[in-house]
């Protein structure tokens, strides 16, 4: 498996962008597709771009210049408001059609879940920013301080920058996975981030402390004798719950079952 700092992985990472739109020429295509299914790493930076995109495509209704891309996501997930839409007659380039099915997909999904008990709400600055941060880690474009596939690294790393014992529960049972730990701020919040790979999901696990969160954001699920708030944006599902004087806020892409799931069972795991 290449690394992801390997010459080759540089180059194939440069043709992702391109591939995620479908304008990669049929050979290049063909050999980034075989190393994606090769390189974990990779794999995952594909993931993240794809995702991203969706963010944008999800949010506006004609092509955009891809000029600025990534601070109009940063715009719209901390504005939560969307561009005023006027019904057009536009031309849609050939290759944008299966990018555009996708998007109807992935919304006639989210309207379904909404539907079924969840409620769409407008979500908070601070959910916002979680959702932004977990994005931008994905693609790279954070500082991160540790990576590594030994979790008890990331502990030790979590202790100094809290400056208190964090019993922080098992992230990746199986061990195998890179995790990366990062300082973050979340709309004016000071905490820590833990990028890391569930079996295939992308995860961030943000820790703050309470006396700065005093009120959470989201919908109270109760579980467990445990309170936990959920929220939606563009896709991606965001669990906030409270421990000691810590608050936790995981974040990952998909249902809202899948990631709460999730968050019960690190809650039920961790004394903060």
């Amino acid at each position: 498996m290449e690394t992801p700092s390997g010459s080759a992985c540089s180059r194939y990472r440069e043709w992702i962008s391109s591939w995620v739109d479908g304008e990669l020429e049929e050979a290049a295509a063909s050999a980034l597709e075989t190393h994606l299914r090769q390189c974990e790493a990779c794999g995952a930076y594909a993931g993240a771009e794809r995702a991203s995109k969706t963010l944008v495509a999800a949010t506006y209704a004609v092509p955009v210049d891809v000029a600025g891309l990534r601070a109009r996501i940063r715009e719209r997930l901390q504005t939560g408001s969307a561009p005023r839409r006027r019904w057009t007659v536009v031309r849609v380039p050939r290759l944008a059609w299966g990018a555009l099915a996708a998007v109807l997909i992935a919304s006639l999904a989210v309207g379904y879940l909404t539907l079924r008990p969840w409620t769409a709400v407008e979500a908070s600055a601070l959910v916002r920013a979680a959702v932004t941060d977990h994005v931008e880690c994905m693609l790279g474009r954070l500082p991160l301080e540790v990576t590594t596939s030994d979790q008890q690294e990331i502990d030790r790393w979590l202790q100094r920058r809290l400056a208190r014992p964090v019993a922080l529960p098992t992230l990746a049972p199986e061990g195998t996975s890179k995790m990366s730990a990062r300082v973050a701020r979340l709309a004016n919040v000071d905490g820590s981030q833990i990028l890391f790979d569930r079996r295939g999901r992308m995860l961030s696990l943000f820790i703050m402390p309470a006396a700065e969160v005093p009120s959470v954001p989201g919908r109270p699920v109760a579980h467990g004798g445990r309170e936990f708030f959920v929220s939606q944006v563009e896709g991606y599902t965001v669990v906030f719950w409270r421990q000691g004087d810590l608050v936790y806020c995981l974040v990952g892409e998909g249902e809202v079952e899948g990631v709460l799931s999730l968050a019960r069972e690190y809650a039920g795991s961790a004394s903060g």
